[in-house]
Order: C-alpha cells, then structure tokens, then sequence
C-alpha cells in the first residue's frame, strides 16, 4: 500500500505540543494554579474545531454550484444552499439526496462525478479527528455511489481538504487544502482515485489559492487554479508532476489581473474564474472583472498571445462538447464572437449535457456557507443560507428552446421533483447576430444561394451555387475568429479564403491561421474542383474524413497544426494529383501499410504519436521539421 504523502500542518498539533509543556510545568507548579488555569484556558480555545466569533463557533466554506450531468447523459448530480448533494433524472423525476442526516456538521459540498459515471467525489465536514479535547472537524474528500450507498472516506488528517475534481481518465482526483475554512487555501494536491497515493503538487509560500473548482486539461497533464496575492489574483497552470508552474498572464494578452474592488488598487484586471481548458484543449476561457466592474469573457490560445473577448460576461463558464459555444451564466455564445443567445430565463451556473444537445442551469447557486454555533446555548445561531421557493435547476436546448423544471424549493426550504414541467416564464429566447461591424442580421439560408446575388446566374452556374451550398454548410460547423464574411450581400467570388474562381467551382480555398474550431467536416470532399486546400494551424478536431479523397484535383493540402487523431485514411491515396501533403503537429496514430501516394513530392507528419511502421513510399517523401523525433519506421514489403 502506497504511504499517503499529504501533509500534516494542523494548528491543533501545535497546540497540543505547547499542552504537554504546560502540564509539566503545572506538575512542579501546584502553587501556580491560577496560571495553570489561564494558560490551559487559553489554550483550549485554540484546540477547539473553529476559533470563537461573536460568542459563537464559526464554519466558513465555499461550494461549487455547477451542476453536473452523469457521462451518459440520463442523471444531473448538484450541491445546494442547505449543505447537501442531490442526484435528479435528466427528465426532471426521481429526485434524491445522498447525504444522510441533518445535524449543524452534516454538510456535503462540491460534488464531482468520475468519468463512468458509477462514483461522486465530494467534501464532507461529518467527521472529527484527533482525540480527547483535541478533537477537531474538517472539510475532507469522500466518494459515493451515484444512490448515496458505498461512502468511503479518502482523507482524514487535520487540515481542510475541499474542491474535489476527478480527471478525464478518471485515475486521480485533484484538491485543495488548507489550515483554515476560509475561502482560500494554500496547498493543490492530486491523489489515486481510491486514495492510497496522495501527492503535494503546490504548495505556496505566500498568497492563497482561490477555492474554485480546479480544471484538468484534456490530456489529465495539466491543471489550472486562481491564487490570490495581495492585492490581486492570478491564474496558473502546473503539470501534475507539479512541475511547469506557469502564470498564465506569461502566455496570455492582456494579463489577469484586475481592479479589485475591496483593495482598491486599479490599472489592470484580474481572473475571477479559474481558466477552463477547451475541449480540444488548445484554448482556455476565463472571467475578468473590469475597471467600472463589468465582468466579461475572454478566450485565448493556450501556446500564444491570441486572445478575444466575447459578447457577453458573466462568471459562470461552460464549454460545449463540440468547442463551438460557451453558456454563461445568462447567455449562450458562439466562441467565433458571430451570435449569442439571450434565453430570457432565469440565470445561473450552467453545464452541456455530454452530446451537447441540453444545458443544465442550477438557478439558485450558493456560492458561500456559513455556520454560526453558541457551545453555552447549544444551538445554530446562522446556518447556512437557503434561497427562497422557486425553480432550483432546468434544463433547455442549446438555442434556449424547450425549458424544463427539473426542481423546484418550496416554501419551507424543502426540495422537490419538477417532473420536467415546462418553465414558461413568457420570455421566449432571442438571438442576436454579430460581423466584423456589430450587430448584423440573421445569416441566410442555403437556398438563397440561388438567389442572383452571391452566384450571379445561377441557372448557369450551378456548380459554384452547388459550392455555396457547401461552404454554407461547413461554415455552420465551425467557429472562426474573426467569423467568416460569407454572406448573402457579398459574390462568393469575394468571400473570405477563396482565391480562384470559374464557372467550375472554387479552386483554391485558404483558411489556415483562421481560428477555427470544430470538426473537420466531411463537406470539403464536396468542392470538387479544389486545387489547394489549406486548413493549417487552427483547431479543427476528429478523424480526417474520407471523402476528402473524393478531391481528385488537388495538388496540395494542409492540414497541419491541428487536433486531428486516429489513422490516416487510406482514401487519400486516391488522390492522383496530390503533390504536398501537411499533417504535422496533430494527434494521428498510424499510417495505413497499404496507403500508396506515388505522384506525391513531400508529406509532413512530425509531432504525431504514430506507432508502427510507414509506407516505405511515404517514408522517402518525408520532410523533417522542427518536431522530428518519432522513430518512424519503413514497413517490410
């Protein structure tokens, strides 16, 4: 059994040294038993679980709101204002918390669920540690099953371990701690999943680190945290090694750091929210709290110093699984900056359903706690605050459509199942449109590229109104930034990337370093008359389609510096014209044995995880760039 690494800094051990030299002193000093009397007096003050204020025990915590849908997709879990975590069905029915009992210590906060979906991690302040009258209470990490049964307790030591995140693989399970309840702590810490390797990853010197949920990057490599320092706060990213420590503000323009309201210091922003990693993982998005208080939304490269803000602000961040949105805390927004949805509903913490399809939003979130206990009057003078009746969490469509009521509080602060009725709050959604100039109207619809104006005759030119159709269809399956100026009132002749024309269809089409986001769709396999098709450097993700060997008059294409992954089709071996082909700096992990390419000059494939051999052919036509270093090597004839 692997020795847990998690450090032991409680004040209360501190105590309990100077406690045993007092005691020997008051062995030789019976005369002196007034002092003995002070001194143990006072000490015991500082052996209690929590220091006295306003003659009461004081419990301070924060709690993440966010609520969080099982993998597939058919349970939300999610922490409340009155310290317990309940589990809902996606549909609004059967309704039940996990936590047992309602004594002052029984809170349960910040639920996190592992990546099968069989297990929630969660802090808890149920249990004491230590013993006789240094006996003490801490936040600590448990799991559960999904219906409250098989709670197994990962931590127990004395200091307090809160903000429990899983990674994507599901192996560890990163927190926070802390000598103290209050909102910050001052150690980041990721542990094995069954809690028998606990590993110190940050431990600070100075400064806090913001209790908010952590964010893993996709690849379980990295994680990112807010730490307060003085004055302001800024955002970080360190590898799970707890090497790479890196400020954010080093990478990202402009830095983060803010006006901070209760310092009064000014000139510069500040993250209010950690930066959340994008699906792919090549950006981050983050909430930064203006100068005249506005807080607003940025997202930006994570390898540079690319950064844009959004249309909207709020501090609740949310990415869609496909990368293209952000819901917010009131707003769906396209990370392209071309429209944004207003729902009209109440707002929230919000979170996409894993196909993408719904978002949950818990309207009533209780960021803080607090627990204020008299020991003489043996009663809860403040407990922990809970919102008024009315709808707890729904869910909608991912245009704002389709609102159900999934729970509801009731009047006496108890919480019960919606059934999904309808949440008809008489404000149906609205989405507003934005170009490169402001607001703009609604895009237009694939027919309308029959109508005169974008392919002049169309009825004699129906290959490039067949093209229209096509570069309608992949533009609404991507995200760009700036977003792309394919229009209705503009010749496709003059729309964005496009380079050649005729009366054959679309030649050469060119957005690379156009930032865009999405899958790459299988609709370029369409534009058959392309020559060149460059798509490098953005952050186009999935398998290569295979329809792109439908492309038989290509000569070059590059796809590199990408989040491309899985194997290389065979199908671009039909590609006869093909002369370059970039895929370097993706994700691909193997090159078909029997993929043949033979009027092709040069292929980049650098900076790929490819295991096994390559195509001989291939192989000769490589050209090494920057990232040479795979041990390629030519398959046996």
């Amino acid at each position: 059994m692997a020795k847990k690494q998690h450090p032991t800094l409680p004040q209360s051990s501190k105590n309990t040294g100077r406690l045993v030299v007092i005691l020997l002193l008051c062995l030789g000093l019976v005369p002196f038993l007034g002092f003995c009397y002070m001194a143990l007096g006072g000490i015991g003050i500082g052996l209690g679980e929590r220091g006295l204020l306003e003659g009461g025990h004081e419990i301070k915590f924060s709690m993440d709101p966010t609520p969080k849908w099982t993998p597939d997709g058919t349970s939300i879990v999610f922490g409340h204002g009155d310290g317990r975590i309940y589990v809902v069905s996606a549909d609004g029915s059967r309704l039940h918390s996990i936590s047992e009992g309602s004594g002052r210590y029984d809170i349960d906060i910040s639920p996190s669920i592992s990546p099968d979906g069989s297990t929630i991690a969660y802090a808890t302040l149920r249990h004491e540690t230590g013993i006789f009258w240094s006996r003490s209470r801490h936040f600590e990490i448990v799991t559960a099953a999904l219906d409250g049964s098989d709670k197994r307790r990962l931590i127990e030591n004395e200091t307090h371990d809160t903000s429990p995140v899983w990674s994507l693989d599901g192996s560890r399970i990163a927190f926070l701690s802390g000598n103290n309840s209050w909102d910050t702590k001052d150690n980041l810490f990721v542990m094995s999943s069954n809690g028998l390797e606990v590993n110190r990853i940050v431990s600070l010197g100075s400064g806090d680190i913001v209790e908010s949920p952590l964010s893993w990057s996709p690849d379980t490599q990295r994680l990112s945290f807010i730490v307060g320092d003085g004055p302001s706060y800024v955002a970080y990213t360190v590898g799970i090694d707890g090497t790479a420590l890196k400020r954010i503000d080093e990478t990202l323009s402009p830095v983060l750091r803010f006006f901070d309201q209760d310092w009064g210091t000014g000139g510069s922003y500040t993250a209010v929210n950690r930066p959340i990693w994008s699906p792919g993982g090549g950006r981050m998005a983050f909430a930064k709290v203006m100068e005249n208080e506005e807080v607003k939304i940025y997202v930006a490269d994570t390898d540079s110093s690319r950064s844009m803000e959004l249309l909207v602000g709020g501090r609740s961040i949310s990415w869609s699984p496909d990368g293209l949105e952000i819901a917010t805390e009131s707003f769906i927004v396209k990370v392209d900056g071309s429209s944004f949805i207003d729902p009209r509903s109440p707002g929230g913490f919000a979170s996409w359903s894993p196909d993408g399809s719904r978002i949950a939003i818990n309207s009533q979130p209780a960021m803080k706690g607090r627990l204020l206990y008299d020991f003489d009057t043996e009663s809860t003078i403040e407990s922990t605050p809970s919102n008024g009746p009315g709808v707890v969490l729904y869910t909608m469509n991912r245009d704002g459509t389709y609102r159900r009521v999934l729970v509801e509080q009731n009047e006496d602060g108890s919480l019960s199942a919606g059934n999904g009725r309808p949440l008809d709050d008489g404000h149906p959604p609205t989405t507003i449109y934005f170009d490169q100039e402001g607001p703009s109207p609604a895009p237009f619809d694939i027919e309308q590229c029959s109508n005169g104006v974008v392919v002049p005759n169309p009825d004699e030119n129906p290959i490039l109104v067949r093209d229209c159709e096509t570069l309608l269809r992949i533009r609404d399956s991507v995200a760009a930034n700036p977003p792309l100026n394919w229009s209705t009132d503009i010749l496709i002749s003059e729309w964005e990337g496009i380079h050649q024309i005729n009366a054959n269809g679309i030649r050469e089409l060119n957005l690379s370093r156009r930032y865009l986001i999405g899958v790459l769709s299988p609709e370029f396999g369409n534009l058959s008359a392309l020559m060149i098709l460059g798509l490098g450097v953005n952050q186009l993700s999935g398998e290569i389609p295979v329809e792109l060997g439908n492309l038989s008059n290509l000569k070059r294409l590059d796809l590199s510096s990408n989040e491309l992954e899985g194997e290389i089709p065979v199908e671009l071996g039909n590609l006869l014209n093909l002369q370059e082909l970039g895929l370097s700096d993706n994700r691909l992990t193997s090159v078909p044995e029997d993929l043949s390419m033979r009027n092709l000059r040069s292929i980049w494939l650098d900076g790929n995880p490819i295991e096994g051999c390559i195509p001989e052919e291939i192989l000769e036509k490589m050209v090494r760039g920057d990232s040479s270093g795979n041990p390629f090597e030519p398959c046996e004839n």
